[in-house]
């Protein structure tokens, strides 16, 4: 290695190390607010205004100052995350990195434009604060000249402390009011899918199943809607669309209806349109109808078979269920083989 390589490496390494400095000095101040409003409900708002603070943080970092689980920062992360704030470096690290999105970014950038005067008043003020110490220092011996100057420096201090405060409340404000508008359609409870994941939603009728999948046609996943009404009634009622809706049924359909009635028919339907559309969300309801017209082991094999397809991609599959259909047992064994939603 050659000097001049050596020297580039060392200036390299010095602006890294005085932004690693920055960013945990900026953890500390904000864990130090945090300490002293203790009581304070923490929340997937106080997540983004850490990430915002430091720049990026890890998830693990992130979990000991804001003082919650892991978990919950998991949670926050994949709800802020739909909203475009943030996003995950190295996702398959046990321990990675989050950071506000190029969109935060802006809108901060944009927040400190405003208060450029603000800041350019400031100088200013500290320039007339400079020129008045010289000052004093040329008029000793003037008393009452140095009487009126201390007096001026002290009008000009509390303006400077004012500007400060006014600066710092701003700031707050406006983070305030990013993060509320940000979060004012996060609702509590709000019950967000997993991709790979299959879920179980026990309910007498599929209403919580239906809205959760209208929610990711929503937010731009192709979707396959498996039933056992009649299609063209399902997509009027529920404003569905060109989405694929699948008819359950032993009854030969005619014109453009999809129909289907055995399980292997079904399973391999499932499985294509998942290869077809990556990030996908299915809806099968009519399991019921299934346990009714096959032996329940064989239901559950097909369960198992399209949970098994469903977690090696990136789609999401829904099946209700009223659990009042099945014995306990039954239940029980289903449950394993999905994420339970009540």
């Amino acid at each position: 290695m050659t000097d001049e390589e050596a020297e580039d490496r060392r200036r390299r390494w010095d602006v890294i190390h005085t932004r690693e400095q920055a960013r945990k000095q900026n953890i500390t101040h904000f864990k130090k607010a945090i300490e002293e409003a203790s009581g304070a409900k923490k929340t997937p708002k106080s997540l983004l205004k850490l990430v915002i603070h430091s720049g990026g943080i890890r998830s693990g970092e992130a979990s000991e100052v804001l003082g919650v689980s892991r978990a919950n920062i998991d949670l926050w992360v994949r709800a802020l995350e739909k909203k475009n704030l943030v996003e995950i470096e190295s996702r398959k690290h046990p321990n990675p990195t989050i950071r506000p999105t190029h969109a935060v970014i802006s809108k901060v950038r944009r927040f400190q434009d405003k208060n450029k005067e603000l800041i350019k008043e400031r100088k200013v003020r500290t320039d007339l604060e400079t020129e008045l110490d010289n000052r004093a220092k040329r008029m000793e011996g003037l008393e009452a000249e140095l009487k009126r100057e201390r007096l001026l420096r002290s009008q000009l201090e509390e303006k400077l402390i004012l500007t400060d405060e006014r600066l710092r409340a701003d700031e707050e404000d406006f983070l305030d009011q990013t993060t509320d508008d940000i979060m004012s359609d996060i609702q509590e409870g709000e019950v967000f899918l997993d991709s790979g994941s299959t879920y179980l939603l026990l309910e007498e009728r599929p209403d919580k199943s239906v809205k959760l999948f209208q929610k990711g046609l929503e937010d731009g996943s192709k979707g396959m809607y498996i039933t056992r009404s009649n299609p063209r009634k399902v997509r009027d009622r529920h404003d569905l669309g060109d989405t694929t809706i699948c008819w359950l049924t032993n009854v030969q359909a005619d014109g453009d209806i999809i129909s289907v009635s055995g399980l292997q028919d079904l399973s391999i339907l499932v499985s294509n349109f998942i290869d077809e559309n990556e990030g996908s969300v299915i809806l099968l309801d009519g399991l019921e109808y299934l346990v009714s017209n096959n032996d329940f082991p064989i239901v559950l094999r097909l369960v198992q078979q399209i949970r098994d397809k469903v977690s090696t991609s990136e789609s999401k599959m829904l099946i209700p269920l009223n659990p009042k259909a099945l014995d306990s047992k039954q239940l029980t064994l289903l449950e394993r083989e999905c994420q339970t939603i009540r």
